[in-house]
């Protein structure tokens, strides 16, 4: 059969452009030209090859024009690839829907013109093959059974001229009793290796075996298959998998079926090439905005038909990552985007969605029971930052802050989510590196709301609704109870217990910490006192604030207290945390020595956490170093392993004690102490006790030992 010339609509409403295209193709092609989507209606035919759709036209743009086209008898086969200077996702994927079935973007690269129109000419000449040489079998197998074996032949005859991969296939063992040359070429395999030795399966991916299956086992042992088309994945004898279009004739004279098998391998590359360059992040590969936004639609609408259905979408922004780019450079900072998108991939389930929206900003979408577990997922998110990022040869310590929003508000619409998780994530960062927040609809009145809070903060400490709680802390070579850190916990007498990291933000943003910190320091005391004269020599850890920290009265304050409640002040460990030691360290240095002066004992908590100097560190007049439990969870790995190995010879060539919190489990705590990690606390041991379940556990512990 001789290649026709083909026929091309060229459809602009700008006469350069127009003849800049008919100048191209008039060697290739017959060219016909439309000035407006009117004219392009009128021209087109089922004799048409193939439009050049411009996107943007006066009158009705290529889209309507495109939709038009597909809703035609006569030319819904006919190909159209858009050719625009829009370079918008949301229009092409408008078009996609429309059934366009490519895209080249104005100024057009030639040789990408030139080959994407031969490949579509290519799918359309098959197309139309395929469709002669179907309607033709179609016609023989109505013939009498006289003339089968004749037919027989003519089938043989078109299988070898066809252009297209053609097999017949015994519709009861479903072996192929025949297939032609293209077949052949197609998959990889020679007639003898095939014809009555192979079956239909033997050619289908294992993607697509029980699709097959079901369509083979779809009709019972008295009855014969019916016609049908679909598109499945088929795999050549090297394992290469190719996307083929399937069109079966049933013969019943024969017991066969007649397939034809149209390859689109090529154009399904085409489209995946265009999806991925429309929803998916160049740089992580993880769906992009329009992706999740389109995930997010999806979940908005279960939501409101089953209520009980929850999600939650968490927006994701990397602490201190211009310092990365600055640093590093821009191509460093790309590598640990890609690095925390991996992270982030193993923070999810199958059925949520992570997405990199660009830069360091990163989306979740999550399924989950209700709020808490919301929380809780963000807080192994968090965990995912313990251990540091490996960036040309550089250990880069970062954490991330978190806006949550969840599905219990009556959203309707994605961008009203991405508002208010916006809204959380900027929250989250005011309130410092590693935090998260919730998403509160009612955070425009947060003022008040804070307002309402700190006057119930202050009727609290006046109508002493705090009380301490103690978490034993434990000498792991002897395993004996060596000191109790104290806790505080606020009983609100309507909303109950608060957690402390409601109230202690706000405390000390109003300052209300210094008289609730005076409170726990004399409270300590005089617990620590107490044990004192039941014969328990118990040091006792105090929480230090970093406006306590800063308070000129601090060391008057530390040594009335000392002096008030008789104690001796080396049973007293004072705990600051690392970002408030590291603030000023010049002056945290005088400080320290001060208090140091006093007798007291000192501590850095959480480390690992903020970003100490090792210079200062061997500068601070500390006791104990306590491991932030992010570390100790990451021991499971060797390169967790291998990183509490390292804090713990650093506090060992200090001569400093180090302190293992966040403890759990037993295998935890052997492998710290074959580190020779001094000190241990944790919910192993104990969690945190009121004075009263406090004693009761140490008089059990004592009665063990009698």
């Amino acid at each position: 059969m001789e290649d026709k010339i083909p026929k091309i609509l060229v459809v602009d409403d700008e006469f350069v452009n127009r003849s800049m295209l008919r100048k191209f193709l008039a060697s290739r092609a017959d060219i016909l030209e439309a000035e407006d989507g009117y004219q392009a209606l009128e021209l087109a035919s089922s004799q048409t090859d193939l439009v050049l759709l411009d996107l943007m036209m006066e009158g009705i743009d290529g889209i309507e024009v495109c939709r038009r086209l597909k809703d035609r008898e006569d030319t819904r086969e006919v190909p159209v690839i858009f050719i625009s200077a829009v370079n918008n996702p949301k229009v092409k994927a408008q078009g996609l829907e429309a059934g366009g079935m490519d895209f080249v973007d104005k100024p057009f690269d030639r040789n990408e013109l030139l080959s994407r129109i031969n490949i579509h000419l290519t799918l359309r000449r098959q197309t139309q093959e395929i469709k002669k040489y179907t309607q033709e079998l179609e016609h023989l197998v109505e013939k009498r059974t006289w003339e089968l074996q004749e037919s027989e032949k003519k089938y043989r005859t078109l299988f070898e001229a066809s252009k297209s991969a053609m097999l017949l296939m015994n519709t009861s063992s479903k072996q192929l009793i025949m297939v032609n040359k293209e077949f052949c070429d197609l998959m990889g395999y020679s007639r003898d290796e095939v014809e009555e030795k192979m079956h239909f399966l033997d050619f289908v991916h294992p993607e697509d075996h029980w699709r097959v299956q079901k369509y083979l086992d779809s009709s019972g042992a008295t009855t014969e298959l019916e016609s049908a088309e679909f598109e499945i994945k088929g795999i050549t004898r090297d394992q290469k998998k190719l996307h083929l279009y399937h069109k079966i004739a049933v013969i019943p004279e024969w017991k066969s079926s007649i397939i034809s098998i149209f390859d689109l391998t090529d154009k399904r590359l085409v489209e995946e090439e265009l999806r991925q360059r429309t929803f998916y992040s160049r740089l992580t590969g993880l769906p992009n905005s329009e992706l999740f936004k389109n995930r997010l639609k999806k979940s908005i609408q279960t939501y409101q038909e089953d209520k009980g259905y929850f999600f939650a979408v968490i927006f994701i922004d990397l602490d201190r990552f211009k310092l990365v780019n600055d640093s590093l450079g821009h191509q460093k900072g790309d590598e640990l985007i890609v690095l925390m998108s991996k992270r982030l991939e193993n923070c999810v389930k199958k059925r949520d969605t992570v997405a990199h929206f660009g830069g360091d900003d990163f989306g979740l979408l999550i399924e989950a029971e209700d709020l808490p577990e919301a929380a809780l997922r963000a807080e192994k998110i968090k965990d995912q930052f313990a251990e540091p990022f490996e960036i040309a040869g550089n250990e880069i310590f970062t954490t991330c802050s978190m806006g949550i929003v969840v599905s219990s508000q009556d959203y309707s619409d994605p961008e009203e989510i991405f508002r208010d998780a916006d809204t959380a994530l900027h929250r989250a960062k005011s309130i410092g590196p590693g935090s998260y927040v919730v998403f509160d609809p009612q955070m425009h009145a947060q003022v008040s709301n804070l307002l309402q809070l700190e006057t119930e903060l202050r009727k609290a400490i006046q109508q002493k609704e705090f009380v301490l709680y103690y978490q034993p802390i434990y000498n792991l070579s002897d395993m004996t109870i060596s000191g109790f850190e104290a806790l505080i916990r606020w009983i609100h007498p309507d909303k109950g217990m608060v957690p402390p990291n409601v109230f202690i933000p706000i405390a000390e943003e109003t300052e209300l910490i210094t008289p609730l910190g005076e409170w726990i320091l004399d409270t300590a005391c005089k617990q620590a006192f107490k044990w004192r004269q039941m014969g328990l020599d118990f040091t006792m850890n105090i929480n230090l604030s970093g406006v306590q920290f800063k308070d000129k009265n601090l060391l008057n304050f530390l040594e009335n207290t000392i002096l008030r409640n008789s104690i001796n002040p080396w049973n007293i460990n004072l705990e600051l945390t690392e970002s408030v030691v590291m603030d000023d360290a010049e002056d945290s240095i005088t400080t320290l020595n001060k208090i140091k002066g006093l007798g007291l004992k000192l501590s850095i908590d959480d480390f690992g956490t903020g970003y100490s100097s090792l210079n200062y560190l061997q500068k601070f007049p500390i006791d104990n170093l306590k491991i932030d439990r992010s570390f100790i969870n990451t021991m499971e790995s060797q390169s967790g392993q291998a990183l509490v190995r390292a804090i713990l010879a650093m506090t060992q060539s200090l001569g400093i004690k180090a302190v293992a919190e966040g403890i759990e489990t037993k295998e935890q705590m052997q492998m710290l102490q074959s580190f020779n990690c001094y000190f241990g606390q944790g919910y192993y041991f104990s969690k945190p006790l009121d004075v009263k379940n406090a004693e009761q556990y140490i008089q059990e512990i004592l009665d063990k030992k009698d």
